[in-house]
């Protein structure tokens, strides 16, 4: 069982956005009710806690690098990081500062990633779509590559 499909959730006036049953009966069965939010440029990342350890933990190989990007993308990993639990009706709490800097406001969108669940202002999630659908092809095309689709490669 995996993270899976979009919803559209509103936030209520303290900020609490109820996760999708979907996504909470698979948090409930495979993971602990810690979740941790990521403010990236356009998403909110929310990953269970134990997916991000795992994440973690391979930054941690990045970091001996001492690139500059390397750096940065670790700063931002860490400086939008907000911890935040599951509460008895199935809801988060979203801090005001991640609120605020994601320009989530009355309502959100959820989708389904493999590990996580990415969260996007209507705003952010309707320039990713348009991206993605343009960029179709090329997008396909590069899975493609990567033998993902194609196990016989």
């Amino acid at each position: 069982m995996s993270f899976r499909g979009n919803y559209r959730h509103s936030l209520n006036p303290q900020g609490r956005v109820s996760l999708p049953a979907r996504f909470r009966q698979v948090l409930v069965e495979r993971y602990s009710p810690k979740l941790v939010l990521v403010g990236q440029p356009e998403v909110v990342e929310v990953w269970p806690e134990e997916e991000y350890r795992q994440m973690e933990d391979a930054l941690r190989g990045l970091k001996q690098k001492r690139k500059i990007g390397v750096q940065d993308y670790i700063f931002m990993q860490r400086a939008t990081l907000f911890e935040v639990e599951i509460d008895s009706q199935g809801r988060i709490l979203l801090p005001p500062q991640l609120r605020e800097k994601m320009k989530l406001n009355n309502e959100v969108i959820f989708v389904g990633m493999p590990e996580k669940i990415n969260m996007y202002s209507p705003e952010s999630y309707a320039v990713i779509e348009e991206r993605a659908n343009k960029n179709y092809d090329d997008n396909i095309q590069l899975v493609e590559d990567s033998q993902v689709l194609d196990p016989e490669k």
